[in-house]
């Protein structure tokens, strides 16, 4: 979802640089939000903003976009 084109430092809000970082930031597709609304009613819980980045960097770099198994 975050894309720097800038060295990765440069991306916080408090390095002098930052006002000259190159910063893409991608919205997620709609079969994106669909996954996590699926996930979210198999759980029964809400999932926060901040947790939504950690379950799609989970399934993006971690599990490759394997499908998930659930166990009984």
């Amino acid at each position: 979802m975050h894309f720097s084109l800038s060295p990765a430092y440069w991306c916080d809000p408090r390095h002098f640089q930052f006002p000259h970082a190159v910063i893409i930031n991608l919205e997620p597709g709609n079969s994106v939000y669909d996954a996590l609304g699926r996930i979210e009613r198999r759980l029964q819980i809400r999932l926060s903003g901040i947790l939504v980045c950690g379950i799609l960097e989970l399934a993006v770099n971690v599990m490759r976009f394997d499908r998930i198994r659930w166990r009984s």
